[in-house]
């Protein structure tokens, strides 16, 4: 993956980021946080694939550049982000149960019925 555009380290508090696979169908950058970093337990998830993978990128190297002014903005930070980390949870579950009701139905070859279907 080291062909890819150079991950910025997290804005906050400079912790290196890395690109890693998860599973067999999903992208994730996450950084070396520091304790006190608003985005300490953030990562971001993507499906792998040639259109997703530059656009995660983007998005994580193009993401707030500056620390919060105040607690009260550190807090709503912290607020928003886990209402995102919930959403992309349940997205993930979607996602899972998808796939195994594709395996209930196609069997081990589901990916090959999906294409087949699409055309």
């Amino acid at each position: 993956m080291s062909e890819h555009t150079e991950l910025e380290p997290c804005p906050y508090c400079g912790g290196h980021a890395s690109l890693s696979k998860v599973g067999r169908d999903w992208y994730r950058i996450e950084a070396d946080h520091v304790t006190s970093c608003p985005l300490e337990d953030f990562q971001i998830d993507c499906p792998q694939s040639d259109d997703q993978l530059p656009l995660l990128l983007h998005d994580w190297n193009t993401r707030v550049d500056r620390r919060p002014s105040s607690s009260a903005e550190f807090d709503k930070i912290k607020d928003e982000l886990e209402t995102l980390r919930i959403d992309a949870a349940r997205f993930q579950f979607i996602a899972r149960d998808a796939e195994s009701s594709l395996e209930r139905a196609y069997g081990d070859d589901w990916l090959a019925a999906v294409d087949k279907l699409r055309g």
